[in-house]
């Protein structure tokens, strides 16, 4: 887990904690009995605790995601540049994808669900898009277009899709 995750967690589980205390504290109403909750005699309203959900604070965290875009045809060439696009991923940032900063995502945009993606991020064809994502909003994305290009140059290619990819994440593969 990197400082800043830890940090964030650390900081919503005191202000969790702090928040239930307030809340046990304003319903206790000092005679065995608690309130249900709203307001107390005081006026002031009581609050829920501010983290409720481990899995909701750490999905506002900032990751990437290298998709690659693919229809139901698939010629050789889409299935080179997919294979040493995942290569060039999973090789050089296993790390990312085991804390989940960077997800690999292979998706058919033939499929009635999957459509969206070619208006979302301009798909003329099979594509290797990178997105920035924090929370569910998008901040911003990459076609990374040079991939036909280096198709025959396994090298380039990978060296190519590992500078973009570190470039997104803003480390070094």
């Amino acid at each position: 887990m990197n400082m800043k995750k830890a940090a964030t967690l650390v900081l919503a589980a005191f202000l969790g904690a702090c928040a239930a205390y307030i809340v046990m504290q304003r319903t206790d109403s000092g005679d065995g009995s608690e309130q249900a909750g709203g307001s107390t005699e005081s006026g002031v309203e009581v609050v829920a605790p501010i983290v409720e959900d481990w899995e909701q604070a750490a999905a506002e965290e900032r990751k990437v995601i290298a998709y690659y875009f693919h229809g139901d045809f698939r010629c050789a060439t889409c299935r080179k540049i997919e294979a040493l696009s995942h290569e060039a991923v999973s090789e050089g940032f296993a790390d990312a994808l085991a804390k989940g900063r960077l997800e690999w995502r292979v998706v058919n945009t033939d499929a009635q669900e999957s459509q969206h993606f070619i208006e979302d991020y301009q798909l003329a064809s099979q594509s290797l898009v990178l997105a920035e994502l924090t929370g569910s909003e998008r901040k911003r994305w990459k076609n990374l277009e040079r991939v036909w290009l280096l198709v025959d140059d396994r090298e380039g290619f990978i060296d190519y899709v590992r500078r973009e990819t570190s470039a997104f994440l803003g480390a070094r593969p």
